[in-house]
């Protein structure tokens, strides 16, 4: 049930997830952590995650970035839907 606090449920068609799974294939990973502040704390607070339990502010984005390359690629490669929301 959408409960009315952020935006609706979107439905991203085969385009679209082909688009986004292009992007962040083109994404530098090396070039944007280097704009990070080199302390864990201050990393952290820019990305707003809030304190990491170990500090590896770089780590969990790369995992995250992989994460989303992987999914967005395989839903791309079957022209498949992805519905997007935030709770």
């Amino acid at each position: 049930m959408y409960d009315g606090f952020t935006d609706p449920p979107r439905l991203l068609r085969p385009t679209a997830v082909a688009d986004i799974a292009r992007a962040l294939d083109a994404l530098d990973p090396g070039a944007l952590l280097a704009e990070l502040p080199d302390s864990p704390d201050e990393a952290s607070a820019v990305c707003g995650l809030g304190p990491l339990s170990d500090g590896d502010v770089r780590g969990h984005l790369v995992e995250h970035l992989t994460a989303m390359r992987e999914f967005y690629g395989e839903a791309a490669i079957h022209g498949q839907c992805v519905v997007t929301w935030i709770d």
